[in-house]
C-alpha cells in the first residue's frame, strides 16, 4: 500500500515540469550501470575464440609414429575440426593453451556444441532476471534490487574466471546473465521515476548508448589480455564500478 507521503512525491514529480542537476547525476549514475554491468554479455565471445590443435602421442616427438591411448599408432602433427575428429580428445592438445575455454575444456568435435550454448544458457538467465527483477523492486525498493543484482554478477563474475569444467562455467554464465537483468531494469526503473515527464525521453536512447559504450569497452580489453581467466577478471572488475557509490544513492520515491 503506498502511503499518502508517497503519493505526494509522485504527484509532485509528475506534475513538475524540468529537472535539475539532482535528476541528471542520478541518471547519469544510474546509466553506468548499463555501462560496466552488460560487459559480461559479450565477454564470452572473446573467451571462447577458436584455437589450434595438434595431436600429442605419447612417447613421440613432433611427426614421429607413437602408440595412442587405444593401444594402435599415431603420428603427431596438426588437428582441425571436424576433420580429425575420429582422434580421440585425449590426444588433442591445445597449441597455446589459457586463452580460450575451447582449448582449456576441449569444446571441439562432439563437444563443440556446447559454445553455442553458452549464449543460450546467459540468456535464460536474463529471461529469469527480468522476470524476478519487477517483483524484487516492488518488494525490497528498488536500491536494494540494484545491490541484489550486482551481488549476483559478483559471484557468478568470480566464478567463471576460477571454473574448472565446462558445467561450472555455464553456471556462472547462468548467474551473470540474471544478475545483469536485475541491475540493469532497476536501474532504468529508477531513473524513470526521478524524471518529471517532460524529461523522461532521455532514458528512450542514453541507456543503449552506455550499453554500447560497454561493448566497446571489452574489444580492447580483450586485445590486451589474451589469457580468458585474466580478462574476465577484469570484465568483472570494470563491472563493479557501478556499485562502488550505491551506498550513497538515496531509494526512488
Amino acid at each position: 500500500m503506498v502511503s499518502a507521503a508517497g503519493l505526494y512525491v509522485s504527484d509532485a514529480i509528475e506534475n513538475r515540469v524540468g529537472h535539475g542537476k539532482f535528476q541528471l547525476l542520478y541518471v547519469a549514475a544510474l546509466c553506468l550501470a548499463h555501462t560496466f554491468g552488460p560487459i559480461h554479455t559479450y565477454s564470452n565471445m572473446f573467451a571462447s575464440r577458436e584455437q589450434t590443435w595438434h595431436r600429442s602421442c605419447v612417447g613421440s616427438g613432433p611427426w614421429e609414429l607413437a602408440s595412442n591411448s587405444t593401444g594402435g599408432s599415431c603420428t603427431n602433427g596438426p588437428l582441425t575440426s571436424p576433420a580429425d575428429c575420429a582422434v580421440p580428445l585425449d590426444e588433442w592438445e591445445v597449441d597455446t593453451p589459457g586463452r580460450s575455454i575451447v582449448g582449456d575444456f576441449k569444446l571441439e568435435c562432439h563437444r563443440h556444441g556446447k559454445v553455442p550454448e553458452l549464449g543460450s544458457v546467459y540468456f535464460l538467465g536474463y529471461a529469469v532476471g527480468v522476470l524476478a527483477c519487477g517483483n524484487i523492486c516492488d518488494m525490497i525498493g528498488r536500491r536494494w534490487a540494484y545491490f541484489l543484482g550486482y551481488a549476483v554478477v559478483g559471484v557468478g563474475g568470480f566464478l567463471a574466471p576460477l571454473a574448472s569444467t565446462w558445467t561450472v562455467y555455464a553456471c556462472a554464465r547462468f548467474m551473470l546473465g540474471a544478475g545483469v537483468a536485475s541491475l540493469c531494469l532497476s536501474a532504468y526503473v529508477w531513473a524513470m521515476e526521478l524524471l518529471d515527464t517532460s524529461a523522461r525521453r532521455i532514458m528512450s536512447w542514453l541507456p543503449s548508448v552506455a550499453f554500447s559504450f560497454g561493448q566497446i569497452l571489452a574489444t580492447p580489453l580483450a586485445y590486451m589480455v589474451q589469457e580468458w581467466r585474466s580478462f574476465l577478471v577484469w570484465c568483472q572488475l570494470l563491472s563493479l564500478l557501478g556499485v562502488t557509490y550505491w551506498c550513497f544513492l538515496r531509494e526512488s520515491p
